[in-house]
């Protein structure tokens, strides 16, 4: 998927660079023990930008944002293409890793065990939201044009709020956000095949892994905890953890593999296993793309050695332009990142009861062969996951605090908590704020905490399909597989960079994780064509017919309401669905798009509430591709070296296959585009044109083979 503009200047550009030496030892200690030692280490570097990233914004367009890094910043227009996505970030990894492994044949038992461990270096220099971001129209219109019957495109109101700055929301991150972080990590294991009859294999197993959480010598990363003064510094000295998270100590998981040969040529298995995953690095740094535009690293924080400043500035109650051309005074400053007087300040935090996510998996299956060419597999495959990570804002403002109106004199809720403007002679009772902050759980012991964006291993998944294979290993000429598989996957979070819509109600989340796909069905197919008794060899010998088959059922649509008609300031509503959610008509029209979505059925929320629609609730278009191939072989000399001539024709059949549709609510977000498929499913995953499933072309290809 991009993740980029889709305009020149600002395609982000990634150079990498990955080196990787290793050494392998194999040594016989006796004819029934082999050991091997490996060892080696890898150098990952990864930078990423736009294509142009070297703009002045105060020289170029007046825009005085404050921020340290050159190029533009993110400008989102709803409607629009984005552009400045991308500031200048990257990382560089040295990983380092020995492993020693022993093989042990002892009678009918074959044992394998195992040390391992690894010691990581990073380099990171994740600046996403360095250059800072402005929304425009992503929550309605702002500007005094808002109400204009006789605008009828909202994208003409939207670039309207653009060009006199009336953005709904501004972030920015100030300071250094460049870490360099170390992380150790060791594993042991011990295996057993045991072969207790010539029918009957057991396959015992225990590992056990240990994951050090992420540190850096010096004290700059923090996170929150209520019951210590809020932000606390990790390995800042007496009385501070070590670590951002307690390590996890007792990662022991077990599993057990059963095959049972019932007679010639049927063979049952079962198994079972417990697997701990190691939480990706960017769910603690670098955590980008966060719905309530919070802080998104435990380095973003505003505190420890190195501190930073989150910003987060929301439309108030009366908005008013967030910029001024050439103003002297920077949209955002350090001091506003400060938890003082009434600033807010957003802060990432990871729980301190987090533990090491795991899943369990488990399957039972039959195989049975069906002559001497055909192999028929029918099996259950499942799995349950524990622990798995979740972004939650722990400080959520309550249900509708938004539109709670605040008097300037209110003794609760000050007005710099609140926005409201002070009495004038031509307003005597000032403007009303809103109880957003002031609603905050936290507010009474840290009122200059806003968006607590904290990591949690608190989700749950569960996995459960029926997979069915037919295999053909020659038959005739003809080699291939069928493979189709029913299943259902369900989660209650599928990212760590999006949060729930309501982040005190997880399971209120649960649903259709995002790639959950209910039907599948795959297949490739080989055939040699058999030569003819007469012409010239070399034209009559050597075809041969290849296919490739895909279809399946569309992935989920998470359709929001693109606007915050909850009042929580979490910009993760759900709509409300009243009648069939597809449309009856999903053809693409004029060449242009299909309306895949039906808009009379989802309408917003009243202001203050929920939504009806569940998490994922919506599936989106389904996919079919069927490719073949002609190939000819022709020997060049002797058995050695051969051509290959090869004529490929993709998606023969030239279907449409859709990208998932525009998914805000059809009254904002798209406005009148909403529930629109508006390309192919290769544009969505940026190989347009020539990617699986896109329209029909043709390849032409020679291959030397030696």
């Amino acid at each position: 998927m991009y993740v980029c503009s889709y305009l020149p200047e600002y395609f982000q550009t990634v150079p990498s660079h990955i080196q990787n030496y290793d050494v392998v030892w194999n040594y016989s200690l006796r004819p029934n023990m082999v050991n091997q030692v490996a060892a080696g280490v890898s150098y990952f570097t990864q930078s990423f930008a736009d294509a142009n990233h070297g703009q002045d914004p105060l020289a170029l367009a007046g825009l005085n944002t404050g921020a340290s890094l050159s190029g533009s910043p993110q400008i989102a227009i709803n409607g629009f293409d984005a552009i400045g996505v991308t500031p200048t970030s990257g990382r560089n990894d040295i990983t380092g890793h020995i492993s020693d492994t022993l093989s042990w044949t002892v009678g009918r038992h074959q044992l394998r065990l195992g040390l391992e461990y690894r010691r990581a270096y990073i380099d990171l220099y994740y600046n996403w939201g360095g250059r800072g971001a402005f929304n425009f129209g992503t929550g309605g219109v702002l500007g005094p044009w808002a109400n204009d019957a006789s605008v009828t495109d909202s994208n003409i109101q939207n670039l309207a709020d653009f060009l006199a700055g009336y953005s709904f929301q501004s972030t920015i991150t100030l300071g250094t956000q460049e870490r360099f972080l170390y992380a150790h990590t060791g594993a042991a294991f011990a295996e057993d095949s045991w072969q207790v009859t010539p029918k009957l294999n057991f396959n015992l197993g225990l590992r056990y892994d240990y994951q050090q959480p992420f540190f850096t010598n010096d004290p700059n990363l923090s996170v929150f905890d209520p019951n210590n003064g809020g932000l606390v510094v990790a390995g800042a000295g007496s009385k501070t953890p070590d670590y951002i998270y307690d390590s996890n100590k007792l990662n022991f998981s077990p599993r057990l593999g059963i095959s049972y040969q019932v007679h010639d040529g049927t063979v049952v298995r079962a198994n079972y296993g417990i697997y701990f995953d190691q939480p990706a690095g960017q769910a603690f740094f670098g955590n980008i793309g966060i719905p309530n535009g919070g802080a998104g690293g435990t380095n973003n924080n505003p505190a420890g050695t190195e501190p930073n400043e989150s910003i987060v500035l929301n439309a108030g109650p009366t908005p008013s332009p967030i910029w001024n051309y050439n103003s002297p005074t920077p949209i955002f400053t350090a001091s506003q990142g400060q938890p003082t007087g009434t600033n807010v300040v957003s802060v990432y935090s990871v729980s301190r009861s987090f533990k090491t996510p795991y899943a369990q998996l488990f399957g039972l299956n039959i195989e049975q062969g069906l002559g001497k060419a055909w192999q028929l597999n029918v099996g259950y495959v499942g799995s349950v996951s524990r622990h798995n990570l979740v972004l939650q804002d722990v400080n959520q403002s309550a249900l509708g605090s938004q539109y709670v109106p605040v008097p300037y004199n209110s003794t609760t809720c000050a007005p710099g908590f609140s926005g409201a403007t002070a009495p004038t002679p031509g307003n005597p009772a000032g403007t009303p704020g809103n109880n957003l902050q002031c609603s905050r759980p936290y507010f009474s012991q840290f009122p200059n905490f806003g968006i607590i964006n904290q990591i949690n291993s608190a989700a749950s998944s569960s996995y459960n399909s029926l997979q069915v294979t037919l295999r053909s290993s020659t038959w005739h000429g003809l080699t291939g597989q069928f493979a189709y598989a029913y299943s259902h996957n369900l989660d209650d979070s599928s990212v760590f960079n999006t949060i729930p819509q309501n982040s005190a109600n997880l399971f209120g989340d649960w649903g259709n994780a995002n790639d959950d796909i209910r039907n599948h069905f795959a297949a490739y197919l080989n055939y040699e064509i058999p030569g003819l008794a007469y012409g010239p060899k070399v034209l009559t010998h050597g075809w041969e017919l290849n296919s490739i088959l895909k279809f399946q059922n569309g992935e989920p649509v998470n359709v929001l309401t693109g606007q915050n008609n909850s009042g929580t300031g979490e910009n993760e509503d759900r709509a409300t669905l009243t009648g069939p959610a597809l449309n009856g008509n999903r053809s693409v029209q004029q060449h242009a798009f299909a309306q895949y979505l039906n808009q009379s059925s989802f309408v917003l929320p009243a202001n203050g509430t929920y939504g009806n629609l569940g998490r994922n609730q919506v599936i989106g278009p389904g996919f079919g591709d069927v490719d073949l191939s002609l190939i000819k072989n022709v020997p060049l000399y002797k058995e050695l070296v051969h051509a290959q001539f090869r004529v490929e024709m993709f998606n023969v059949f030239n279907r449409t296959n859709l990208a998932q549709p525009n998914n805000n609510s059809p009254n904002l977000g798209y406005g009148s585009s909403f529930g629109e498929s508006t390309s192919t499913i290769g544009v969505q995953y940026g190989a347009p044109g020539i990617g699986s499933g896109e329209p029909y072309n043709t390849q032409l290809a020679v291959k030397i083979i030696f």
